[in-house]
C-alpha cells in the first residue's frame, strides 16, 4: 500500500520541479574573465583597455543583473576618466534601469569607494529629478549635492536651492540651507516662512527650531525665540547673525 502513495508523491515532486521556470544560465567563463580583467585594468588606471573589455563583458552578463550592474559601474567610471560624457550618460542610464527593475546596483558587489565615485560621476551628468526617484542613489546624491551647494556663492546657491525646494519643499537640508541664507542676508521673515512647513512636519527638529529661534528674535517675537532658542547646541556660526542678535 505504501508504494503507490510513494510513487504519487515522487511524481508530484517531479511535476513541481518541471513546472518551475528555468534558472538563468550563468555567464560564460569568457565573459566572467573579461569582467575581472576589465575591473583590474580600471583599478590600474588603464581605462582605454578597461572600457573595451568591460563593454564586451557586459554583453555576456545580461542574465545576471547584479554582475551586469557592477560591470557597467566600472565601465562608466572608465568612460568618465576618458572624458566620454555621452557614453557615461548612456551607461549610467542602463545602471539606473537595472536598479529600478531588479535592485541590481544595490545587490552588486562593489566597494564603498567605487559606489561613491559612480554616484559622483552620475550626479554631474544626470538630473537630480531622476536620481531622487531611486533610494539607492537619492541619499548619496543629496549628500554630495549639499556639499556642492555649501561651496557656491550665495546668489548661485539661492538659484539652485529654489529649484530643489520646488521638488522637495520640506526636505530638511534644502529648507535649512535656504533659511540660513535668508537669515544671513537680513530676511528673517522669509526664513520663518521657509521653516514653518518643516516644523509642522517635524516639530522636534532641533536645528530647525534653533534657526527659527534666531529668526524670531530678529523679528522681535520674543516668546517664539525663547521657546526655540534652547534647542541650539551652539551660537550662530555667522558673525553677522550674532551681531544683529546682540543689538
Amino acid at each position: 500500500m505504501r508504494w503507490p502513495a510513494l510513487h504519487c508523491a515522487l511524481a508530484s515532486v517531479v511535476c513541481l520541479i518541471a513546472s518551475l521556470p528555468p534558472a538563468a544560465p550563468a555567464a560564460e567563463p569568457f565573459y566572467e574573465d573579461l569582467l575581472r580583467r576589465g575591473i583590474a585594468a580600471a583599478d590600474a588606471g588603464d581605462h582605454a583597455t578597461a572600457a573595451r573589455q568591460l563593454r564586451i563583458a557586459c554583453f555576456g552578463l545580461l542574465d545576471e543583473p547584479p554582475r551586469l550592474a557592477a560591470g557597467l559601474t566600472y565601465l562608466a567610471l572608465s568612460q568618465a576618466a576618458l572624458e566620454r560624457d555621452d557614453d557615461v550618460r548612456a551607461t549610467a542610464e542602463r545602471v539606473l534601469d537595472l536598479e529600478r527593475r531588479f535592485g541590481a546596483w544595490s545587490d552588486a558587489e562593489l566597494a564603498p569607494e567605487t559606489r561613491r565615485a559612480f554616484v559622483a560621476e552620475v550626479s554631474r551628468r544626470l538630473p537630480y529629478e531622476r536620481l531622487r526617484q531611486l533610494p539607492a542613489f537619492a541619499e548619496a546624491t543629496r549628500t554630495r549635492l549639499a556639499a556642492e551647494l555649501a561651496e557656491l556663492a550665495p546668489a548661485r546657491r539661492r538659484q539652485r536651492l529654489a529649484r530643489l525646494l520646488q521638488l522637495e519643499p520640506t526636505h530638511p537640508p534644502w529648507v535649512m540651507m535656504m533659511a540660513e541664507l535668508e537669515l544671513v542676508e537680513g530676511h528673517p521673515e522669509a526664513s520663518l516662512e521657509l521653516l514653518a512647513p518643516l516644523l509642522a512636519e517635524q516639530p522636534e527638529h532641533a536645528a530647525a527650531r534653533c534657526l527659527n529661534g534666531y529668526a524670531a528674535a530678529l523679528t522681535g517675537r520674543c516668546d517664539a525665540a525663547l521657546a526655540d532658542l534652547p534647542a541650539c547646541a551652539a551660537p550662530p556660526a555667522d558673525e553677522s547673525v550674532a551681531e544683529r542678535l546682540i543689538h
